[in-house]
């Protein structure tokens, strides 16, 4: 079987030959670049030529819809490290800002932080509303299609990105602070913007099932210390378990993006109909067992992840390293419904011998997979 065989297996909860090993390389190899410490051996070659080489499967998702504004400027004005986004509109202006340094660049990453939201004021709310509703979605299915043809069977690509509202809402919006206090003190506002940006949500949705994606991704980032068991119930919950329905009755997956402290949300989660909690960080990195993750969940919820990403660097000693790799070969890995990867990325100072490490362990799997099929 090939990689994107093997996905496509445990997505279908059937056994591949091997577990699936799909992991992002992304950080790890831009850092490298920008500090001019790429190993010789790989110098001039692509990031999934170094993913191929590795014997790791290439894992990559892009967008399915595109946004088209009406009715509003949007100015983006940049000073030094800082981005200042301004959204004018003829009810008032929102702005927000982000920081994008050279510690950020060095470290791999390629995106600024958002450290200011668009709403910060109840009043605020107005104007998000008029924003949205003058944002249309459009499908833009060409970029999916030419990334998995790129791709071929070394991988798996997933079509996205979308949110749960209440988190579009609650990350992208407002800041965690701010919207709880909102959620707090001004509830009725809150929810009446809920309904609404849940409407707009649907709109998008429904371009994402007519696209040629198998795997929808759902960009969540839950932490169920901050959005925990009973507003995930009352705010994610419902319009979670619709969409999902939707998906599955189109003939798709649903991944939802769990890269958050993920136990206290363990039982309620396998109620939303996602098929995978994808980007899964277990313990040491938060409080989670691997081992407890994949009993709460069992074949309801596959898990995508894993491997905690501190495995991999010098802060964890070698002994460390292999007992980690013991038990998740010994348990984690025969029972099944995993797609192993390392939560969230393989970061700038993953040492490369322990990612080949896995690979190897991996490969060795297989074989005994293998032959155990022919003794049979």
């Amino acid at each position: 079987m090939n990689e994107r065989e093997r996905v496509l297996a445990v997505l279908h909860r059937q056994r591949p030959d091997r577990v699936p090993w799909v992991a992002k390389l992304e950080l790890w190899y831009n850092a490298r670049i920008a500090t001019g410490t790429l190993p010789e051996r790989f110098k001039g070659r692509s990031l999934w030529d170094i993913d191929r080489e590795l014997g790791i499967g290439i894992r990559a998702w892009t967008d399915l819809v595109t946004l088209q504004n009406d009715g509003f400027e949007k100015i983006v004005g940049r000073e030094g490290e800082e981005t200042r986004t301004a959204y004018v509109t003829p009810i008032g202006t929102v702005t927000t800002r982000e920081v994008y340094n050279e510690t950020m660049r060095l470290a791999g990453v390629t995106t600024g932080y958002q450290y200011d939201h668009m709403i910060k004021r109840v009043e605020d709310y107005d104007i998000a509303e008029y924003i949205f509703a003058h944002t249309k979605p459009i499908e833009c299915y060409e970029k999916f299609s030419r990334l998995r043809d790129r791709i071929g069977t070394d991988g798996f690509v997933m079509g996205g990105k979308l949110e749960c509202p209440f988190q579009s809402w609650l990350i992208r919006l407002t800041g965690y602070e701010t919207g709880l206090l909102h959620l707090h003190d001004h509830t009725a506002r809150v929810e009446e913007f809920l309904r609404f940006l849940t409407d707009w949500t649907r709109e998008y949705y429904r371009i994402m099932l007519d696209s040629p994606a198998e795997l929808l991704l759902s960009v969540d980032h839950f932490d169920g210390t901050i959005t925990h068991p009973k507003l995930f119930r009352q705010y994610c919950l419902p319009i979670m378990q619709e969409l999902t329905g939707a998906a599955h009755q189109h003939g798709k997956w649903v991944a939802s993006h769990f890269d958050g402290e993920p136990m206290p949300l363990l039982n309620v989660f396998a109620e939303s109909g996602v098929d995978v909690a994808e980007c899964f960080t277990p313990a040491p990195l938060t409080r989670a067992p691997l081992a407890e993750a994949q009993s709460a969940w069992g074949s309801r919820v596959i898990i995508w992840g894993g491997i905690p990403s501190t495995l991999l660097g010098p802060a964890t000693s070698e002994g460390e390293f292999e007992c980690f790799l013991d038990t998740l070969f010994l348990q984690a890995v025969p029972r099944g419904n995993l797609i192993l990867g390392v939560a969230d990325n393989i970061t700038a100072d993953a040492i490369l011998d322990r990612v080949i490490r896995i690979s190897s362990l991996v490969k060795q799997q297989g074989q005994k997979h293998g032959n155990s099929a022919k003794d049979s």
